[in-house]
C-alpha cells in the first residue's frame, strides 16, 4: 500500500466534501450574473441557460464553486461563462495542498482494495436479503395476527 501524494490526498478530501445542489447552484449563478448587463430573453430561454450552469458546476464541491466565483468577481470584468468557473474550480480541486504532518492529521485516508471492496459488497447483498426476508416474514405474521 503506497502513500498517497499530496495532490491525490486533497483530491481525496475535496471530492468528498458535499456537491451542491441545483437550487444552490442556480440561487449562486443568478447572483453572480447580477453584476452583469442581462439581456432580455424568454424565462424558458434562461432557465435552460441555468441548466448549463447546473451541468458544468454540479461534479465539484459547494466550497469550490462559491471560492471561483469569489475570485471571478475580484478579478475579471466581463460576463462569466460556465466554461470559465469550470475551470476555476477544476483547478482547486486538482490542485495540491500543503501536506500535513502525519502525527498532525485529523484522519487518515482510507485505502480500501478491490478485495476488501468485493466483500463489502457481498455482505451489503446478504444483509438486503435478510432484510427482505425479515420484512416478508414481518409482513405475513401481521397479517396471520390481523
Amino acid at each position: 500500500m503506497g502513500d498517497l501524494t499530496e495532490s491525490s490526498t486533497w483530491r481525496v478530501v475535496s471530492m468528498s466534501a458535499p456537491k451542491p445542489k441545483a437550487t444552490w447552484i442556480v440561487a449562486r449563478m443568478m447572483a453572480l450574473l447580477s453584476h452583469y448587463y442581462k439581456p432580455n430573453m424568454p424565462d424558458g430561454i434562461e432557465e435552460l441557460a441555468m441548466t448549463d450552469w447546473i451541468d458544468a458546476l454540479q461534479g465539484f464541491p459547494q466550497m469550490a464553486v462559491d471560492d471561483a466565483v469569489r475570485e471571478w468577481l475580484r478579478g475579471e470584468t466581463r460576463r462569466p461563462t460556465p466554461a470559465d468557473l469550470r475551470r476555476r474550480c477544476a483547478a482547486r480541486v486538482d490542485k495540491p495542498k500543503p501536506q500535513i504532518p502525519e502525527d498532525q492529521r485529523p484522519f487518515k485516508p482510507v485505502v480500501v482494495t478491490d478485495e476488501q471492496l468485493e466483500r463489502r459488497r457481498t455482505v451489503s447483498a446478504k444483509m438486503a436479503e435478510i432484510h427482505s426476508i425479515l420484512k416478508h416474514c414481518t409482513s405475513t405474521s401481521q397479517r396471520e395476527d390481523g
